[in-house]
């Protein structure tokens, strides 16, 4: 192709001099500009028979696979889905294929690891470890290419090769290619290992282009490791970068690490970054520790930033204690709109004495509102009382409307069907665990 190019740009050369030079050769370039462009024409053809030629010999590279490989499905089907007599087999009978026809069947194998759990895909990743698939791959992972390095990165990661670990680490923490070190991140994920944490949020202190690779990959990462990586996500609480503190807190939310209530809450009473504030507000909602109201009850509150008020309001939602019954209600009637709009749904997630309280805001004389549980309204702590705004009383056409609202909404998500409805876990995508900032 180089040389064709060469020969391209020589041509549109010799096309264009007779313009250029008029005067300096005016025998000779007239003649020559037919013949230019006859050269043109014929390397324009050259290359769009090029082109056709290799999409010709992909396509018989293909069908001679296909053909390869059509009499081994058979196999390839025994070994993830046959009785385990069979799968043996199928595994031996595999293992034992000439090496030309092992290469024409190996895409379909590798291609199993995203396809199977469990045994079955021990049994492929034990096949793909004799024929020296993986060995190789590991080997990869040193090659000069990052091509080369990338695919294997993404190969072993996929086969959960824990003892490629170490390199994957060096390749995510030095290598100079920005995509080699998304591909070790997303690799390291897969496989689980809980000391990949400490590599993984020390990448979340680089800066973002320059090789960097994006928060969110790396977040999905450490979400993938699951509660082992608690400790090494709990020490993180107090790093000195913001963006690894959020994350920290985020993860710690979503494995549930019930073992990080006590830093988390530090986290959420006195953390620098109200961005980090809110995160650890929402940990400490899922995580559902009684432990936590107070530290939420007085996050929900002013002078605290709306970003941290709002995730605290949610959080007192999914705590489910009934103790949030009168602050919740309180906030029905708040000056921030948009804590005033979470607070009814919040208190529908407190079940039954939430919805008590969301009737007798909506109309103070009706009956439902004449039973509200004493035991929850003298369970409320002390600051929460002295954080309940003033005019937090029910009565008022807008706390009305709040609270009528919210009853509405919970009638209506129980008509619907729950498949009819947007996910939660579709809503809240890894992409948007941390920010930019540092």
């Amino acid at each position: 192709m180089t040389s064709a190019a060469g020969v391209v740009a020589r041509a549109l050369v010799l096309a264009a001099l007779p313009t250029a030079l008029p005067t300096a050769l005016p025998a000779s370039l007239p003649s020559a500009l037919p013949w230019a462009l006859l050269v043109l024409a014929a390397v324009v053809l050259l290359l769009v028979g090029g082109i056709a030629a290799r999409r010709a010999a992909r396509r018989r590279r293909a069908e001679r696979v296909r053909r390869a490989t059509e009499p081994l499905r058979p196999l390839l089907l025994e070994l993830v889905a046959g009785e385990p007599d069979e799968q043996a087999d199928a595994a031996s009978r595999l293992t034992a294929l000439a090496p030309p026809v092992w290469r024409s069947v190996e895409p379909a194998v590798v291609a199993l690891l995203s396809k199977v759990r469990g045994d079955s895909r021990a049994e492929v990743v034990g096949l793909l470890e004799d024929r020296g698939v993986l060995a190789r791959a590991r080997a990869d992972l040193h090659r000069r290419g990052a091509v080369e390095r990338a695919r294997a990165a993404e190969l072993v990661g996929a086969a959960g090769d824990a003892t490629s670990v170490p390199a994957l680490v060096e390749l995510l923490t030095a290598d100079r290619a920005g995509e080699v070190r998304l591909v070790a991140a997303r690799a390291l994920g897969r496989i689980g290992a809980a000391e990949a944490a400490a590599p993984l949020l020390s990448a979340l202190r680089e800066p973002r282009g320059r090789g960097g690779v994006p928060p969110q990959v790396l977040a999905h990462a450490l979400l993938r490791l699951g509660p082992a990586a608690a400790g090494h996500l709990t020490a993180a609480l107090v790093d000195d970068s913001a963006a690894v503190r959020a994350t920290a807190c985020e993860i710690l939310g979503r494995v549930g690490a019930v073992g990080s209530v006590a830093a988390l809450r530090e986290r959420l009473r006195g953390d620098a970054s109200p961005e980090v504030r809110a995160r650890a507000a929402t940990a400490l909602g899922r995580l559902g520790m009684p432990s936590a109201l107070p530290d939420l009850v007085a996050a929900s509150a002013p002078p605290a930033p709306g970003a941290v008020r709002t995730c605290a309001v949610r959080a007192l939602g999914e705590l489910g204690d009934p103790r949030a019954v009168p602050v919740l209600a309180g906030l029905l009637a708040d000056d921030d709109g948009r804590v005033a709009a979470l607070a009814g749904p919040a208190l529908v997630g407190l079940g039954g004495p939430g919805r008590t309280a969301l009737h007798e805001a909506a109309d103070p004389g009706a009956p439902e509102a004449a039973a509200a549980p004493d035991d929850a309204v003298d369970a409320v702590p002390d600051a929460a009382a002295a954080d309940a705004p003033e005019d937090a009383a029910p009565g008022g056409p807008l706390v009305r409307a709040r609270a009528r609202e919210a009853l509405v909404m919970a009638q209506l998500r129980e008509v619907v069907p729950a498949q009819r409805r947007p996910s939660r876990a579709r809503a809240v995508a890894p992409a948007r665990l941390v920010g930019d900032g540092a």
